[in-house]
């Protein structure tokens, strides 16, 4: 599993995946490292310049797309939401 940290304006970040991103959340609660997870923003290089760009106000749209940069996963209704929050212009 790769991770890295971001520093955004509403606080730390904590970015993971193994061959895309699966997760972006608060570093608190159950999210925890394991010995083998790689640290590292090479992986992300992409998630990081877009949040760069949304968090400074160039960028309005992300354009991560399922299956190829983000896995979408959760509970079946989670993952209907998440499709049709992508669907969304």
């Amino acid at each position: 599993m790769h991770y890295c940290y971001y520093e955004s304006p509403v606080g730390q970040l904590l970015l993971t995946g193994r061959d895309r991103l699966e997760t972006l959340n608060f570093p608190l609660g159950k999210t925890r490292k394991e010995p083998d997870w790689i640290e590292g923003t090479s992986f992300f290089s992409k998630v990081l310049t877009q949040l760069d760009a949304y968090f400074d106000g160039s960028l309005r749209k992300f354009t991560l797309a399922p299956g190829t940069d983000l896995k979408i996963q959760g509970t079946r209704f989670q993952e209907r939401v998440w499709h049709q929050l992508l669907a969304l212009e």
